[in-house]
């Protein structure tokens, strides 16, 4: 019997973990990437050593609905924050976002690289 209970995180829904596809232009072109949500309803990021820290950050943010955890290297510019080593990017979202939009792959216009890209929706099925 099949287990369909949700797999969460604190208050989020998992949606899905470490997200690839195939690059289909720029630096990274026909190579297996990681990737980011874009979406309309993007609201701001913040960066964070954690997953938990991600899914709180959202949780102080007003309409706050989806998180897009990833990390964001890029070896050239590793003095900036957001592409320091092990520093997470979490993206905000005013709604759940699926991985159709998933298409933020990183080298569009330089070698930076996005990585274990993971998708967390707010969801009453996974209370405190």
């Amino acid at each position: 019997m099949p287990d369909n209970h949700p797999v969460c995180e604190l208050n989020y829904q998992v949606q899905y973990l470490d997200y690839k596809i195939v690059a289909p232009n720029g630096y990274w072109q026909g190579q297996t990437v990681g990737s980011a949500t874009q979406d309309p309803s993007y609201m701001t990021y913040t960066l964070a050593k954690n997953v938990d820290d991600c899914l709180k950050a959202c949780d102080g943010i007003e309409g706050c609905k989806f998180v897009n955890t990833y990390y964001d290297t890029n070896a050239s510019e590793e003095n900036i924050p957001k592409h320091a080593p092990g520093v997470l990017t979490c993206a905000m979202f005013s709604k759940c976002v699926g991985t159709e939009q998933n298409n933020n792959f990183g080298g569009q216009d330089d070698p930076n690289q996005i990585y274990k890209s993971n998708g967390y929706c707010k969801s009453g099925a996974c209370g405190k």
